[in-house]
């Protein structure tokens, strides 16, 4: 259907034109409260009877007119309530003014829309917004809707429809997700969806909260944020509904154990942190839960944008991965209420020794060993308490390879230079898997050339060994990053030995990138070395655990330090790395010696039981090196089954969500939405941007309301309120010149008219009494 010009109407609220009605009230109070009177014969009357009969017409004439008005102006308000619109063009009448809109709906579902203030969130208020739009649909509308979320599918509806009903069903059964926002990848699907659309009018709403943490981000995201919505300007009109609601909100940032594990404790800690992204002071409870029982409560008190952290204990029943539950009481924002972490307790560390014999000394160096893990327990700084306990294997080089490495924790390489390649494969997957590996060299090392283990974990050794013969004193250890978690023991104790420790022969190292200096020779070469591989830990000593190269097996610092490396290097096996919605989990493919010869791609894959109790199952990756899952879209603990082997780790919500600082749209027209056209007013169904004011919509309820209040005016004029009727006049004069000269919404015309007609009606009583008074004052 086509329509021409101004003539052009339809109503946005067309159920109100039965309002229409109300203008039988002015006439039946016309009529029926017309008096009847009595006729009486009176001789004085008969003189009147002249000066009735002329001014009978104008008193007919008057009451006509004063029904007349108010049947106006009533009528004039419905009208103006149902929102009349003509579509109007450029060229004028007889174009084809109304056509069909692509409306593109852009709902933030991310975690801050969930904030809540007095029951209503700002999701609600968007979806709110959205049914609104949906409902004053014309004939011909068409829609899509995107959903700005990171990880879940964004577009919900691709194909443009115009089943209202199916677009408010799915509505209906929205709300907003605990996944982080991402305004670039959402504007380019945006962007992918408009590359296909032939319509001349596209229309696209982004209804949001302002969320400052979404939208101010690093100057080279806010260019590339600019230049989607161009490209979004150049076909459609684009805009921005501010749905954000005020509201205090607190959140749990962090829940770590403190240490990362434990070995044979019955009593753990647990840190947590509380920030407060409100504006004022809060206090707060803080509940710790062990396997869901409770364990322990306390009281905070946070001040306005203040984090702060507290350390409670946790009571340990039996070995095994636990997961520790922190959560605070329910605020504006229920999701980042609480928080997760795994807590291991293991009856004993698993060690395998690898040992090549050493000719000559005294005693072998798993024997050295055997005794610093079989002493007196030192207090661990790294992980676990005192009273520590370890599991000790000892195998020779040729019996490796028959080993399941992933039956063990920490894997010792003492003087073992080559390896089989069956082995080799294995200890890379282990590393990777988090398993932990502490290299220490000697003969064999100085007889290879080049040594497997140097080319697989990325660095070099020299030819020649450094000895006493080629220093004047011995060599001494010197700590090279006092920050490290294996020197905790050492930094500030001279008593420990580590500074005293004599050594005579080592093998000079060149590391690779990667590899961290934790110990030093006092010539200036590493002693000690680390390095991170995959999720596990790689520890590097340069020379051997023997007497015979030095008096370190001897010295006070060997036991502290050999448990403090297994310590370290156990780290990535039991610290499970902070996951966040989203985060996809992995794990190398383990190959046993009994399935050398099957291919990845057959291996079994490990069963995810998901937070709600269900199940699922991770994936090959590309490569078949890896089992992922991607699916990490609950916050909570999850668990991992293969075979015989059980592990845990939990995912938590982005804390970025949780600080509800909103940016406003000025802000960004100065920043991410610099010279880019965009709409701040969801006035009505019809947005009009800068570039498309050559095709519009005309709304006329002001005008209607201004036609109204005139009406009004002639009819108070007509009766004795002459001073109101005199005040509503100047008023709306006055306030139909401001909207003329300055485009101002609809709340602000209202309200200027009501208080310049209270202001001029105050100031004409005023000066009538000033008038009346001086009247008086003049009589004789």
């Amino acid at each position: 259907m086509t329509h021409c010009g101004l003539l052009a109407f339809h109503f946005v609220q067309p159920a109100l034109l039965w309002g229409l009605l109300l203008v039988a009230l002015p006439i039946i109070v016309q009529f029926f409260r017309r008096s009847r009177p009595h006729v009486e014969a009176w001789g004085a009357m008969q003189l009147l009877r002249v000066a009735v009969q002329r001014v009978q017409r104008r008193v007919w004439l008057d009451r006509w007119l004063h029904l007349l008005m108010r049947i106006i102006a009533i009528a004039l308000i419905v009208l103006a309530l149902s929102q009349p619109r003509s579509d109007v063009t450029a060229e004028g009448v007889g174009q084809n003014s109304i056509e069909a809109v692509q409306w593109i709906l852009v709902l933030d579902s991310s975690l801050s829309m969930g904030a809540e203030k007095d029951g209503e969130s700002c999701f609600d208020v968007a979806q709110e917004h959205i049914i609104q739009l949906l409902r004053s649909a014309r004939a011909g509308d068409t829609f899509r809707l995107i959903r700005n979320v990171s990880h879940l599918d964004r577009i919900l509806v691709s194909e443009a429809t115009s089943d209202v009903d199916s677009l408010l069903l799915e509505l209906e059964f929205m709300s907003p997700t605990q996944d982080r926002g991402d305004w670039l990848t959402t504007l380019r699907d945006v962007n992918v969806l408009l590359a296909n659309e032939s319509r001349e009018r596209v229309r696209v709403v982004l209804l949001t909260d302002m969320q400052d943490s979404e939208w101010s981000r690093s100057p080279a995201d806010q260019a590339a944020i600019r230049s989607e919505f161009e490209r979004i300007s150049q076909i459609a009109d684009v805009q921005i509904v501010d749905a954000s609601v005020i509201s205090q909100n607190l959140a749990i940032t962090k829940v770590m154990p403190d240490p990362a594990w434990l070995i044979g404790a019955t009593q753990g800690t647990v840190r947590v942190r509380v920030a407060n992204y409100g504006n004022a002071a809060a206090d707060v409870d803080v509940d710790i839960l062990l396997d869901e029982e409770h364990q322990r409560s306390q009281r905070l008190h946070l001040n306005a944008r203040e984090e702060t952290e507290v350390t409670l204990p946790v009571e340990v029943l039996e070995p095994g991965d636990h997961v520790v539950h922190a959560r605070i009481s329910d605020d504006a924002v229920k999701a980042d209420n609480h928080g997760w972490c795994i807590l291991p307790d293991i009856a004993a560390l698993r060690v395998l020794i690898i040992d090549e014999e050493m000719p000559g000394a005294r005693k072998q160096p798993h024997e050295y060993l055997q005794m610093a893990l079989a002493g007196e327990s030192l207090p661990s700084v790294t992980g676990g308490l005192s009273g520590k306990e370890y599991d000790v294997t000892i195998a020779q080089p040729d019996q490796a390879v028959a080993i399941r490495l992933f039956q063990f924790d920490a894997v010792v390489l003492n003087n073992v230079a080559e390896l089989q390649p069956a082995f080799s494969e294995q200890l890379i997957q282990f590393v990777q898997n988090g398993g932990g590996l502490i290299i220490s060299v000697g003969d064999q090392w100085a007889q290879a050339t080049p040594p497997t283990l140097a080319q697989m974990f990325e660095f070099q050794v020299a030819d020649d060994v450094m000895s006493l013969e080629e220093s004047s004193t011995p060599f001494s250890f010197e700590i090279a990053d006092e920050s490290h978690p294996m020197m905790s023991v050492f930094v500030n104790h001279p008593e420990a030995g580590l500074i005293s420790t004599r050594i005579y022969r080592y093998l000079r190292v060149d590391p690779g990138a990667g590899w961290t200096h934790v110990v030093n020779y006092s010539s200036g070469d590493p002693a000690i070395l680390t390095r991170k591989m995959g999720h596990g830990r790689v520890v590097l000593v340069s020379s051997a655990i023997s007497d015979s190269w030095g008096s370190w097996v001897l010295w006070p610092s060997f036991v502290p330090m050999v448990r403090e490396s297994l310590n370290y290097a156990n780290e990535g096996r039991f610290a499970r790395e902070d996951l966040v919605l989203g985060d996809e989990w992995s794990r190398a493919i383990p190959q046993t010696l009994q399935e050398e010869n099957t291919p990845p791609a057959f291996a079994s894959p490990p069963t995810i039981g998901l937070p709600d109790q269900r199940t699922s199952f991770s994936e090959r990756s590309t490569d078949g090196t890896h089992w992922t899952f991607a699916n990490t879209l609950q916050p909570g603990a999850y668990t991992v089954s293969q075979q015989d082997k059980v592990e845990r780790f939990v995912v938590n919500v982005d804390i970025a969500e949780s600080d509800l600082k909103r940016t406003t749209l000025k802000e960004l027209k100065q920043t991410a939405l610099k010279g880019v056209p965009i709409q701040d007013r969801f006035a009505d169904n019809s947005v009009v941007s800068e570039r498309s004011a050559g095709n519009s919509s005309f709304l006329w309820s002001e005008y209607l309301l201004l036609l109204a209040v005139g009406a009004w005016c002639v009819d108070l004029a007509l009766s004795k309120s002459r001073k109101l009727a005199a005040a509503l006049t100047a008023s709306l004069i006055t306030t139909t010149t401001l909207w003329l000269i300055w485009p101002l919404a609809t709340y602000q015309i209202v309200s200027s008219f009501l208080l310049l007609t209270a202001a001029l009606w105050i100031l004409f009583r005023l000066g009538t009494r000033m008038l009346r008074r001086r009247e008086m004052a003049w009589k004789p």
